[in-house]
């Protein structure tokens, strides 16, 4: 905002080529290379526009051009655009007129790249912003999108600026100052945010060149966006989930959750979001298109429990007994022993032996493994007597001991 300076040698010293200080600030745009002569530079000031020839050695000032300009653009060879504090101008063949329905501070011109009498326009009044376009080359203007208008100025009221990029889809960017930088598709009427990783809230101007864009910001410096196209810009995932400290992988990878709250940043293409409770492993499926929004929620509470009850029986009435499920233990004097659980198998073990009046009694079955799976379940336990055990096991040795003999009977017999 101190005039224009030119270097000759590199940027090692430069020379003050246009004094003066203005009461407003300059946008970036307030500089421009002729796209259709590159020798000839021009810059929007508050004198009018001053015209720099050999590549900007030599300046002079624009006689009758628009005073208190602060941008210039070029729909077509020698056909100007020049944005002022207050509205806008334009000049064919030497004649300057001022554009119809536009105001304010103009800080910015973006020309369609396919049909270039197309131009939109950014405005502010401070704390406000406004887009416009024009269809007769920035003649004329209407307002577009009043719902963007709350650009609320930031740190010295810095300006939104827009800016076309020539690649497929023609996405028109955005920099602002308090919602970072923004793309549409459709001529500026709806915009998506593309702030991702973006730290500072004001992006001061934008840059295409080589399949990469730069943005320049109030706070993190300048930032570059590697071969950027609408088809690769990722989609935004909103999550929540109502179990804290829930584990949950996108595609195997662990991601942060803050309070049941999550959100990312994805390429286009699926993904497959996971998490594990109680030993069930719960999937979703999100195909992330480029720029689009999801809001998802993993509800991790909402699981059907099923009843797992255990029935003793050879236990005498009133005898403390219990089970162990997981890791859960619960004790009775009754006959059932119940738990609620999730599907799941589980391994389980009741308490023996138990002595009762001197007598012990050994449960048949005292442990194993249970599988819940969409339906409730029952298991019985049944308790012995130990002499009654000792009994049956010398009978089954009896058993075997004279099935034994009655087989080498019949071999004997069969030899003779």
């Amino acid at each position: 905002s101190g005039g224009l300076s030119v270097s000759d040698n590199g940027g090692l010293e430069f020379h003050n080529v246009v004094p003066g200080a203005p009461f407003y600030l300059l946008p970036p745009t307030a500089l421009l290379v002729d796209p259709y002569n590159k020798s000839n530079v021009f810059f929007a000031y508050d004198q009018g526009i001053y015209n720099g020839t050999g590549y900007g050695k030599m300046w002079s000032l624009w006689p009758n051009s628009p005073t208190d300009a602060t941008t210039i653009a070029m729909p077509e060879q020698n056909m100007f655009l020049v944005g002022t504090t207050n509205g806008a101008y334009y000049n064919v063949n030497g004649t300057w007129l001022r554009s119809a329905g536009i105001s304010g501070y103009v800080t910015s011109f973006a020309i369609n790249p396919v049909n270039k009498s197309i131009v939109v326009a950014a405005t502010t009044i401070f704390p406000l912003g406004s887009l416009y376009i024009s269809y007769d080359y920035g003649k004329s203007f209407e307002a577009l999108d009043k719902s963007f208008s709350n650009c609320k100025g930031g740190l010295f009221s810095i300006p939104i600026v827009v800016y076309w990029l020539n690649i497929p889809g023609y996405p028109l960017i955005c920099a602002t100052v308090d919602r970072g930088i923004l793309v549409s598709l459709d001529q500026g009427r709806n915009w998506i945010p593309i702030n991702y990783n973006l730290r500072s809230g004001e992006v001061t101007s934008a840059w295409f060149s080589n399949n990469n864009l730069y943005i320049s910001t109030y706070g993190e410096g300048i930032l570059v966006y590697p071969n950027f196209s609408i088809d690769n810009l990722p989609g935004t995932i909103n999550g929540y989930t109502n179990v804290d400290n829930l584990n949950i992988t996108i595609n195997g990878q662990p991601i942060n959750t803050y309070e049941g709250h999550f959100r990312v940043f994805l390429k286009p293409g699926n993904y497959t979001f996971s998490y594990l409770l109680n030993g069930i492993t719960k999937t979703m499926i999100v195909n992330v298109k480029p720029m689009g929004t999801y809001n998802i929620f993993l509800n991790a509470t909402s699981i059907q429990n099923y009843t797992v009850s255990f029935t003793e029986s050879g236990l005498p009435l009133g005898t403390l007994w219990s089970v162990t499920l997981g890791n859960i233990t619960k004790s009775s004097m009754n006959g059932t022993i119940t738990f609620t659980m999730p599907n799941g198998v589980y391994s389980y073990s009741v308490k023996s032996p138990i002595t009762v009046n001197g007598i012990e009694y050994i449960a048949t079955s005292p442990s194993g493994t249970v599988t819940v799976n969409n339906s409730n379940i029952e298991i019985q336990i049944i308790y012995k007597q130990a002499w009654m055990s000792t009994i049956v096991l010398v009978v089954i040795v009896l058993v075997v001991i004279l099935l034994l003999v009655g087989m080498l009977i019949g071999y004997a017999i069969k030899r003779r």
